[in-house]
């Protein structure tokens, strides 16, 4: 189940002494846009923003809340995540409900695995995650799944860092800088 949001920023991570005053003001603007759909979290870590609603009660359309999401300027895009407690074990059965949703929506697929991992206590290596994960996924489904890296119908991305979290969909942003971190100009003619 879809519960959280990953919203990636970008040039903002550049500003040097300055980043904390962006990247709060970006979390304002995005807090202020969010208020229309209800209550969200904001958490923080490594470039990336976290964003899930306070009460999980909570109804949201998902496509409307990442509309918002990669409308706000400063956000270079947004994908919703499966987030996944635990380990190796509790990843490869995450990943196999994952993968099995999107072939019972649009039918056999070419895919490929690809990891990234922040958390660097974590056993194996990214390509070991991709490879490992990749494998049982093609064990499990063998004949609805084949593997392409070069023209993929989807991608799996795995995300090692507090918690693993499991994604395959980026929606684009807008990108830039936070509106209201830039300067005032005059221009004479």
């Amino acid at each position: 189940k879809t519960d959280l949001i990953l919203a990636r920023i970008g040039e903002i991570t550049l500003k040097g002494m300055n980043r904390t005053k962006f990247e709060q003001k970006l979390i304002g603007n995005l807090k202020r846009r969010l208020r229309q759909l209800g209550s969200f979290s904001i958490n923080q870590s490594q470039s990336r923003l976290w964003i899930e609603a306070a009460d999980p009660t909570q109804a949201v359309d998902l496509e409307t809340l990442l509309t918002t999401i990669t409308s706000v300027f400063g956000i270079v895009s947004a994908s919703p995540v499966w987030r996944v407690p635990g380990g190796l074990e509790t990843l490869k059965i995450a990943a196999r409900a994952f993968v099995g949703e999107i072939l019972d929506r649009e039918g056999p697929r070419r895919f490929k695995v690809e990891s990234r991992r922040g958390d660097k206590r974590f056993p194996l290596t990214s390509p070991e995650i991709s490879e490992l994960i990749g494998g049982d996924l093609l064990e499990t489904y063998p004949d609805r799944l084949t593997v392409n890296v070069r023209e993929p119908d989807f991608i799996l991305y795995i995300e090692v860092r507090d918690q693993l979290y499991l994604y395959n969909r980026i929606v684009k942003g807008q990108r830039g800088l936070p509106v209201g971190t830039s300067g005032k100009g005059m221009l004479l003619l």
